[in-house]
């Protein structure tokens, strides 16, 4: 499987590829419980944070178009700051994504947010997103999208780090290595999160 660094022009296909691909995810249904909405509004938001990676971090995919796309933020620059968000667009998201969605994310994220702080040393790589297309699923691309970065990681002796509010999820990163941190419910939700580690090996 040929993995590549996303280019620019292609930040709009990655953004619907995990719109599809996390369409079921725990945090996107709490966000937009009604599926049409979610349809229609979830692309922006994943292009934005693919955009942010492409400014800020590492974005790998498939090569020649994307059929999955991980977003990867590097030792030393895992946090959002105002200007970077800005420079991604993702201060238009209380607009684009409507105010109530909006702050449902944030609410939920607040609480889980701050575990990285307290569970990860300071210099470690962060998975922030990964996803692959539904009918691409089952073809070993989403392992293929963590191991480039996993085996840099290994290589500076690093931790890896995600979030995940999909269970079938946990099995999958924990072939590859991760091992749970917490797991909970949000406060007042029905969004389960999971958090994991990764030790360099």
């Amino acid at each position: 499987m040929d993995i590549v660094d996303l280019k620019p022009d292609q930040i709009p296909a990655a953004g619907a590829v995990l719109a599809r691909a996390l369409f079921e995810d725990g945090l996107a249904k709490h966000m937009y419980p009604d599926q049409e909405e979610r349809k229609a509004r979830t692309p922006w938001h994943f292009s934005a944070m693919v955009r942010y990676g492409v400014l800020f971090g590492r974005v790998l995919t498939t090569a020649r178009e994307p059929h999955g796309v991980a977003v990867w933020l590097a030792p030393g620059e895992t946090a959002m700051t105002d200007n970077r968000i800005a420079a991604a667009g993702l201060d238009a998201s209380p607009a684009v994504l409507g105010e109530e969605a909006f702050g449902r994310f944030v609410s939920a994220m607040a609480q889980i947010e701050p575990y990285r702080e307290q569970d990860v040393p300071p210099r470690h790589w962060y998975l922030a997103l990964v996803g692959v297309d539904p009918d691409y699923s089952g073809k070993g691309i989403g392992g293929s999208l963590l191991r480039t970065i996993l085996a840099e990681a290994d290589m500076e002796g690093l931790p890896c780090y995600l979030e995940t509010a999909e269970e079938g999820n946990v099995a999958f990163y924990q072939k590859h290595g991760f091992e749970t941190v917490r797991h909970g419910t949000v406060c007042d939700t029905a969004v389960e999160y999971w958090t994991m580690q990764r030790s360099p090996h």
